[in-house]
């Protein structure tokens, strides 16, 4: 029953420690911001649950917002102390404990040695009933102390000696020299007759420097005990199990109570205005917030030009046009702060009505404007981050009443921002104001032809289609004309033109006028509906179009004939062809056989007829075939200038009207050649091919033209690169275009080309083409042509040699060896520098000796044709006995940890067999003797040894490079530190 009273106890404990980070309030404090490595920033953090320390919260965690921004990803760097010690754990037994005691001391136990970092600290593990049992002594194990946990058994007979088990313990720990010792005891402080007694167990303490924790179990019957023992020896005593193992560690360690939440800011722009920082954690359902301010030091550096361009357009009196502000410069994750903006535009021509923000840029700004006698004033609120160009505002212009076009500039005068990096560039743009607009309209009726089969023809014959126009404009118009299209489907009779004047042909502001045509329907064999678009103008240039819808009803007995004349061109100065064929081609048009009929042809005085007869009959046709008849007409050749000559045929048939056509030939004259060209023809623009890793081959082509009648002499053309452009292999700058080039021909001439390297950046050039007929230059020309960049990787350092070193012996010839690839194919270019000065270039290898001990640093650095850079460094030593003397003997300096260090770190050295007098110290980088850390004789084996960057009378060592030296014999190893605060 006693046990079960105890163990019922001491579930609200447990259960405190289980739930202890559910069930407190989370706080959160940023006590510093630390921008010296600027864009990284770190904020210095400290996060509290019910007053414990919370470092285990993940960095998903967290969010961070500078200045409203939100920041990512974020990082949490951890701290620690840097102190060593030895921590004992003594855990209560015996009747007033159970099992249920036990097995939260061993879970407590587990978790502190997971706390400890080995080899610096040590541990060991106590428990009492009647007296002290040692579990396991002072040790760096993991491992044993791990089994020491799992031997914790529950005894839970015979009496509780506290004060005995507390003397055994301290005495376990009493001798250790790693650092500070302390003890954690869980009991619930209670004794029943110990020969020890509390004034034995505290002297004991003080005088061997120990600390007592002490951690209340199994009901706290003697919770003022264990609180006398903590603050008697200068522990600390707990109730709360979680607390305790973290407090106990971090005490004895130092461990600061921060840690740091780490980005990289998206915002580079150092203005010199002061930022602020809003962390927000949440664990659970828990939350909490800390905002603190900042300072960033101006740099200049940071600013960034940025184009405003205001864009051009045009607007009509009462209409509205949408001017945009366009942002030109690339601004990859800069600020768009609140700003005011001046526009300046003529306001009698010009009226602003509305401004907006384009959200496809500055999503998070607003815009609001007033007018002023000489434009606007604009003020823009809101900050956005910029990801590229774009569009900026949107400006709403009405035009106003204008006599004429006019151009009214629209220019920023002025963009002044509250803060930021933007350094604005401003570029006006323009409105054309245009005067009272023109306006015009078409309509008309639709139209129907209906073959009579008494008459052989369609009802009506010859019908007049008219199209009317509207002037619906604000101005008068003038000299309106309307153009009725060409079509297979119907005729303008002669005495009427396609091109007809409007009546009137001036309207003003609201009048009608009237266009038409006399047309014959062309016979077919089946039904047509269709819509005729009838374009028409004016003096004034003002356009428009009527529709006109036409619906031709299928012929039975017809025939149609259609007529050509052959084009007479000139070759080698000769007419050609003649004499040239005039032919009718006349075909069955119904749904029933075509009549038999007759065509004639009546021919101009200047042209003679030279083959076929005036009139030539054609037969019966059935429907959908066809009849050629065909004429050889001869011309004039010895014309001052050209001419032409309209050509008559009548077509003829029993029971139907006669069918008019005609033809027109046009013969030209002989002239001499006339050569000429067109500029060249490329790709404007050529792009890298990173699959290929090369720019594309492409071609530049030229044409030349005879637009003459004779033949031209011999033609050639050259063309020069620019020098980002070579020559394909086997081509050459000049070439032949053609040995003689005949009137009316053409003739391309081609280069093939490539774009040359490096190509570190866009580059942007002119080919130069110059062409020639015989010797003399007729014509040149240049074309621009853009070769775009190409993605550049740095040199990659794929070795070295030596490896690593930290000492070289004085006047000898030491080899340092780069080997590197660059994945671009790039040449390699080497620079050595020896302290700071140039020693070598355009080699990967280099050769140095050093006459005098000094510590050195070499440094190459490796360079591609387009700038980046990878670079290797030693830093080492000079000394006057070979440092393989020692290595060869078996004395080695492993290392030391951490390196880089601060405030301490642990140097790990070994000796070879036997004994051997041994020396250690560590000097600057001068040479200069800082410490001394051992000095005797030494067995064999792996040591270490501990160098502390505070000296016993407080001075602290400087940042920078420090070396341990073993000597031993009169020869010494060196190996480099880097101390850094």
């Amino acid at each position: 029953m006693t046990v079960r009273t105890r163990f019922v106890r001491m579930i609200p404990i447990l259960m405190l420690a289980v739930s202890f980070h559910a069930q407190a309030q989370l706080t959160l404090v940023t006590d510093s911001v630390d921008i010296s490595a600027f864009p990284k920033i770190s904020v210095r953090t400290v996060a509290r649950q019910g007053g414990l320390l919370r470092k285990d919260i993940p960095a998903s965690d967290f969010t961070l917002k500078e200045d409203g921004i939100s920041q990512s990803p974020l990082t949490i760097r951890g701290t620690r102390g840097a102190r060593s010690f030895c921590l004992g754990v003594l855990v209560a037994g015996g009747s007033m404990v159970n099992s249920g005691d036990i097995s939260a001391a061993r879970a407590a136990i587990e978790k502190i040695i997971d706390s400890l970092e080995f080899p610096l600290d040590e541990g060991a593990i106590y428990s009492y009933s009647t007296n002290g049992t040692t579990l396991i002594e002072p040790t760096t194990s993991k491992q044993l102390l791990g089994t020491g946990a799992a031997n914790l058994s529950s005894n839970v007979s015979g009496p509780n000696h506290l004060y005995e088990g507390l003397w055994h313990s301290l005495g376990g720990i009493a001798g250790e020299t790693t650092g500070i010792n302390a003890l954690l005891l869980m009991s619930n402080g209670l004794d029943d007759g110990s020969a020890k007694t509390f004034t034995d167990v505290v002297t004991f303490a003080k005088n061997s420097r120990i600390k007592i924790f002490t951690l209340g179990i199994a009901g706290i019957g003697g919770a003022a005990t264990l609180q006398n023992l903590s603050t008697e020896t200068g522990g600390q005593y707990f109730t709360n199990t979680a607390l305790a193992i973290e407090t106990v560690v971090n005490l004895l360690r130092e461990t600061p109570d921060h840690f740091f939440v780490e980005y990289t800011t998206n915002n580079q722009c150092r203005d010199g205005v002061a930022r602020s920082i809003a962390l927000r954690v949440r664990s659970g359902n828990d939350s909490a917030q800390s905002t603190r301010p900042f300072d960033i030091s101006a740099n200049p550096a940071s600013n960034i030009s940025a184009t405003f361009k205001v864009d051009t357009g045009g607007v009509a009196l009462g209409k509205t046009i949408l001017l945009r502000v366009l942002l030109q410069t690339a601004m990859a994750n800069q600020r768009f702060y609140p700003a005011t903006a001046e526009l300046s535009f003529d306001t009698s021509k010009l009226k602003l009505t509305k401004v907006e923000v384009d959200s496809s840029l500055i999503p998070d700004n607003t815009v609001s404007f007033s007018t002023t006698a000489s434009g606007a004033s604009l003020s823009i609120a809101g900050t956005s981050v910029l990801s590229g160009p774009g569009r900026l505002l949107k400006l709403f212009f009405t035009g106003a009443d204008v006599t004429q076009n006019t151009t009214v500039p629209v220019t920023m005068t002025s963009l002044t921002f509250t803060r930021g990096c933007l350094m604005p560039v401003l570029v006006a743009g323009s409105v054309q104001v245009l005067p009272k607009n023109y306006g015009l309209t078409g309509s008309s009726k639709p139209y129907t032809f209906v073959w009579n089969t008494g008459t052989n023809d369609y009802d009506p014959a010859v019908e007049v289609i008219k199209a009317d126009i509207t002037n619906t404009g604000d101005l008068p118009v003038t000299g309106l004309t309307a153009t009725l299209p060409a079509s297979a489907d119907y005729t303008v009779v002669q005495g009427s033109t396609a091109v007809a004047a409007v009546v009137p042909s001036s309207l003003l502001p609201g009048e009608k006028g009237t266009a038409q045509w006399r047309v014959r329907a062309v016979p077919r064999a089946d039904e047509k509906g269709q819509q005729i678009d009838v374009p028409f103008t004016c003096a004034e240039g003002a356009t428009g179009t009527a529709k006109i819808f036409l619906n031709i009803k299928a012929a039975t007995s017809a025939a149609t004939m259609l007529c050509a004349v052959e084009s007479i061109t000139i070759v080698g100065g000769t007419h050609t062809p003649m004499p040239a064929r005039v032919t009718a081609v006349v075909k069955s048009a119904g749904t029933a056989t075509g009549p038999a009929g007759t065509v004639s042809i009546t021919l101009p005085g200047a042209l003679t007829l030279r083959t076929g007869t005036t009139t030539q009959a054609f037969s019966a046709l059935a429907p959908g075939t066809t009849q050629t008849l065909t004429w050889g007409v001869e011309y004039p050749t010895n014309l001052p200038a050209p001419a032409s000559y309209d050509i008559a045929l009548v077509m003829s048939g029993t029971g139907r009207p006669n069918d008019t056509s005609g033809v027109t030939m046009v013969v030209p004259v002989a002239t001499a050649p006339n050569v000429v060209t067109g500029c060249i023809t490329h790709s404007p623009v050529i792009a890298y091919d990173s699959v290929a890793k090369r720019w594309p081959p492409f071609q530049v082509t030229a044409r030349v033209r005879n637009t003459g009648g004779g033949t031209s002499a011999s033609l050639s053309a050259e063309l020069a690169l620019p020098p980002q452009v070579l020559f394909a292999p086997g081509e050459t700058i000049r070439k032949t275009v053609s040995p003689g080039l005949a009137g009316g021909d053409s003739a391309d001439v081609t280069w093939n080309v490539q774009a040359a390297g490096p190509g570190c950046a866009d580059r942007t050039g002119q080919f130069k083409y110059r062409f020639y007929e015989g010797t003399t230059l007729k014509d040149s020309c240049t074309s621009q042509v853009t070769i775009l960049r190409r993605p550049n990787l740095a040199p990659e350092i794929t070795g070295r040699t030596p490896a690593t070193t930290d000492s070289l012996t004085m006047n000898s010839n030491h080899t340092f060896t780069v080997n590197a690839k660059d994945a671009d194919g790039d040449a390699i270019i080497y620079a050595w520098f020896l302290d700071g000065a140039p020693v070598g270039t355009n080699q990967n290898s280099i050769t140095q000796t050093f006459p005098s001990t000094a510590p050195h640093t070499l440094r190459c650095v490796l360079t591609d044709p387009c700038g980046d850079s990878a670079v290797t460094i030693w830093t080492f030593r000079i000394v006057t006995d070979a440092p393989a003397t020692l290595a060869a003997a078996g004395f080695a300096i492993r290392g030391n940890s951490p390196n880089p260090f601060s405030p301490q770190t642990l140097i790990e050295f070994t000796v070879p067999d036997g004994e051997h007098d041994v020396v250690l110290d560590v000097t600057d980088a001068s040479g200069r003797v800082v410490a001394v850390l051992v000095s005797g004789r030494l067995a064999g084996g792996t040591h270490r040894a501990l160098l502390r960057t505070v000296s016993a009378s407080g001075a602290t060592f400087a940042n920078g490079v420090y070396f341990a030296r073993l000597r031993s014999g009169g020869a010494s190893l060196t190996h480099p530190m880097l101390l850094a605060r």
